[in-house]
C-alpha cells in the first residue's frame, strides 16, 4: 500500500474518523466525569488512536526507507496530484485534531492521568511528525522529479563530505 493510494487514503480517513470520534469525546467529558468509566474508555481510545498514527508514521518511514534502495513505493499506479493533495489534507487534519484534542485533555488535566498521559505525550509527536510529512509531501509535489534527485544528490553529497551544521549551530 504505498502513499496516496486510495487504499492509503482509505486507511488515512479511518484514522480521521477516530480522531474526529475521539476528539468529541474529550470535549464532552466535564471534570465531574472524570469517575471510572468514562475515564477508562476514553484512556483506551487515546491509546488507540496513539497505535494509529505510530502506525501511519511507520508506513512512511518504510516507504522513505524503500524509495532510498530504489525499491517501487507504490504496488501499481503511481498516485495522481489529486490523491496527494486529499493525503495532504488528511494528513493536516489530523494534526490539527491531534493538537486540540491534546489541549481540550490538558485542560481538564488528564495529562496528568498516568493512564493517559503517554498517549497524549505520544499523540502529540506523532502529530508533529504528521504534519512534517504533510509538508514534505507538499514540497515534493512542487518539484519535478529530476529537480528533487538533484536536490537529493547535492545533500547527499554534502553530508559525505562533512559539509553539515551541527544542530548546536542553528539559530
Amino acid at each position: 500500500m504505498g502513499v496516496g493510494s486510495d487504499a492509503w487514503n482509505t486507511e488515512i480517513d479511518s484514522t480521521v474518523g477516530f480522531a474526529s470520534h475521539t476528539l468529541l469525546a474529550t470535549s464532552r467529558i466535564s471534570n465531574a466525569m472524570s469517575a471510572a468509566l468514562a475515564t477508562r474508555r476514553l484512556a483506551r481510545s487515546f491509546a488507540q488512536y496513539d497505535k494509529l498514527l505510530s502506525d501511519l508514521v511507520r508506513k512512511v518511514q518504510k516507504g522513505v526507507e524503500k524509495a532510498e534502495r530504489g525499491e517501487s513505493v507504490n504496488s501499481g499506479e503511481a498516485p495522481s496530484r489529486d490523491q496527494f493533495l486529499t493525503t495532504i489534507r488528511s494528513l493536516e487534519y489530523l494534526y490539527d485534531a491531534s493538537k486540540r484534542m491534546h489541549s481540550q485533555a490538558a485542560a481538564k488535566r488528564f495529562t496528568n492521568d498516568s493512564r493517559m498521559a503517554g498517549s497524549l505525550r505520544s499523540i502529540e509527536l506523532r502529530a508533529d511528525e504528521l504534519l512534517d510529512i504533510a509538508d514534505w509531501f507538499h514540497s515534493a509535489l512542487a518539484y519535478s522529479k529530476d529537480e528533487l534527485e538533484h536536490l537529493f544528490t547535492e545533500a547527499r553529497a554534502e553530508l559525505a563530505n562533512g559539509a553539515t551544521v551541527g544542530l548546536a549551530e542553528v539559530r
